[in-house]
């Protein structure tokens, strides 16, 4: 029996008859799969390894002092290419407070010197994700993700895009708070 249920990895058994069971088991997966981070706000942020495409390696734990946002996105994702500007931007703005900007790229590693030249032109530190460490922070389903962590090694915020649309103006409103407490 072929089913729609076949092109997310599993099979719907024979003995569930009708289109009705099928689609709500479906969309019932579909749900469960959007909510599989394994953090929430206020959660210890887990080690996190990244080896960036200047060949230097990026650590979690050794940036405590620094707010530090994790952004997971890809080549292909035109709304992840809008946000890292953005990002550049926010960074350049607040050189020397104490920040920390990460761009962890979904990207297949067929796909590096694309990923290096796009974090080269907007001047951000970063690597593929299939080569980093990260796996207490969840399965990524979706790019952009944004998490924020901040100088105790606190997870404040989980999947901003879920929040509000990534701007100067909401950055400045969220982040530059946490850039300013001791």
């Amino acid at each position: 029996m072929a089913s729609r249920a076949s092109n997310l990895g599993f099979s719907v058994p024979q003995c569930i008859k009708g289109d009705f069971m099928k689609k709500l088991i479906i969309i019932g997966l579909s749900i469960l799969s959007l909510q599989s981070f394994a953090l929430s706000a206020g959660d210890k942020a887990p080690a996190m390894k990244v080896p960036l495409t200047s060949g230097n390696t990026f650590e979690l734990g050794s940036e405590k002092g620094k707010v530090v946002l994790i952004q997971f996105w890809a080549t292909w994702c035109d709304h992840c290419q809008s946000e890292l500007p953005v990002l550049s931007s926010f960074l350049s703005k607040h050189k020397g407070d104490s920040l920390e900007i990460i761009a962890v790229s979904m990207d297949e590693s067929s796909a590096a010197q694309e990923v290096a030249a796009t974090l080269k032109k907007h001047n951000l530190s970063g690597g593929l994700g299939n080569k980093s460490n990260y796996s207490g922070w969840g399965k990524i389903r979706q790019v952009p993700t944004l998490f924020v962590v901040d100088k105790n090694g606190v997870v404040q915020s989980v999947d901003w895009i879920q929040k509000e649309k990534l701007t100067l103006e909401t950055l400045e409103k969220h982040i530059a708070p946490l850039l300013s407490v001791k």
